[in-house]
């Protein structure tokens, strides 16, 4: 037991605690072993290291200004701590008291077993795992100015974080069970799993390279990526190529971009979304400027709206299974449709807005509607052997096959125009050509060459200007 100002190098054994009322002034490094606690209640200081072999505390108005503290076991301030070196903590860390941080103030987890940071509200300058094993959960709502996952396992954060600067470098699993708030994040391929579950915010552009799943949220939630919470639109960008995202909730950002996409939520980007596969996994929502599938869509039992947000907007989709495909926009009149490959939904499925395609059209229970216009990009059809989905074009529509064939396999009612601007552009309908309007004075115009098994004229009119047979 110490009892005044002290000079101290070496080791220092003792059986039970280990107690500092006054100022420590280290002249070489030291160790203090003890199989109860070392207590310190006031300054540690000198240009050495310092090794607590057992559990550590601080109370009372202490500042550490050593270069190092090796807390080998439980590390816990009570008091008024200003910290302006390097703490190694094998152990749990906890802070019940109050927490002055410094530039110097840094605190490194890499202890082998499963360790807990109770931070205490407090707010640090520094923070870095490196651990090769066990977990680190991180408790209360810290604010930390650079937080750095240089090794770990598992990292699970179970309050509200506010980050300024979170680098992941090997990350194992990080997760963020509060409301995270990020300045910037940056990872690699090597960071493993990142999952944010209760909404948050990255206050810049952002890449994330790992190869690992990245997951947004729950169904309640809403992460940002935008200079600030209030940035109505959000203004900062998102992409993630490596691997896979998982998107539960809402997600807000300028420009997303995403390789391999689950997706039971909604995505609102100013700017333009582009996926490259995706998997519906519930009702979903896209908005954008522009929304561009590279790849398939997949989810037969489930709901997708896609909603054109900008003043000059482009919905690009191919290959989609779904059940229900639905397209609005803000300005519909210049929003255009690009399907390429099979699009197949259980329902009907309407293109309200001028649509090129390029593949197949199947509604395995209901029909393919066009209330705009049509442009058919190569050789195209309408349903299959197993579906034969009516194809209905409505009033003030116009289909241009251009020098292209469009094969319809069931029956179509077709109120609109038909053009072709090669003379291989026809229509094949393998069974009625229906031409039924709301009055007799209504007409159909045809231009292209019509091949049906019957041609029927209920009512309305009909100007035939190329081969209907």
């Amino acid at each position: 037991e110490g009892d005044g100002t002290c000079s101290v190098s070496g080791d220092i054994n003792a059986s039970g605690t280990i107690l500092f009322n006054k100022s420590i002034a280290l002249s070489g490094d030291v160790k203090f072993t003890s199989t109860g606690t070392t207590t310190f209640n006031s300054d540690i200081s000198g240009l050495h290291d310092i090794t607590v072999q057992g559990n550590a505390v601080t109370s009372g108005t202490v500042e550490i200004s050593t270069n190092s503290l090796n807390a080998k076991g439980k590390f816990t301030n009570t008091g008024n701590l200003t910290n302006k070196t390097t703490i190694n903590a094998d152990k749990d860390f906890t802070n019940s008291g109050t927490w002055l941080t410094d530039t110097n103030d840094k605190v490194i987890f890499n202890g082998a077993g499963n360790q807990t940071f109770n931070s205490g509200n407090g707010t640090y300058s520094s923070v870095e795992e490196n651990k090769t094993s066990g977990s680190l959960t991180i408790n209360d709502s810290a604010n930390v100015t650079a937080f750095t996952i240089t090794n770990a396992t598992s990292t699970v954060f179970s309050n509200a974080q506010t980050i300024g600067t979170l680098e992941i470098n090997s990350g194992g699993t990080t997760t963020f069970n509060g409301f995270a708030e990020i300045t910037t994040l940056t990872d690699y391929s090597s960071s493993g799993d990142i999952a944010f579950n209760a909404g948050g915010i990255i206050k810049t552009d952002t890449v994330f390279n790992t190869t690992g799943i990245l997951t947004f949220g729950s169904s309640s939630d809403t992460f940002i990526f935008a200079t600030s919470s209030s940035a109505n639109p959000a203004d900062k960008n998102i992409t993630h190529t490596a691997g896979q995202t998982i998107i539960t909730g809402k997600l807000k950002g300028a420009t997303q971009t995403f390789a391999s996409t689950t997706l039971s939520g909604t995505l609102d980007a100013e700017n333009a979304v582009t996926i490259s596969t995706a998997t519906i996994n519930g009702a979903s929502t896209i908005k954008s400027n522009s929304i561009n599938f590279i790849g398939a869509i997949s989810g037969l039992g489930k709901e997708l709206t896609l909603e054109s947000t900008g003043s000059s907007a482009n919905i690009s989709i191919k290959d989609t299974s779904l059940k229900t495909l639905t397209f609005t926009a803000q300005s519909p009149a210049s929003t255009t449709l690009t399907l390429t490959g099979t699009l197949t939904t259980a329902d009907t499925i309407t293109f309200p807005y001028p649509a090129t395609i390029d593949g197949t059209i199947i509604s395995q229970n209901g029909n393919a509607v066009f209330n705009s216009a049509l442009i058919l990009a190569a050789d195209s059809a309408i349903g299959d052997s197993t579906h034969k989905t009516p194809f209905i074009v409505s009033k003030d529509s116009t289909v241009n096959l251009q020098n292209n064939s469009l094969s319809v396999k069931g029956s179509s009612l077709f109120l609109g125009k038909l053009n072709a601007s090669g003379s291989s552009g026809g229509l094949v309908v393998d069974k009625d050509f229906v031409i039924s309007h709301a009055t007799g004075t209504d007409k159909t115009e045809i231009n292209a060459p019509v091949e049906a098994e019957n041609i029927v004229l209920y009512k309305g009119e009909l100007a035939a200007n190329a081969n209907m047979t």
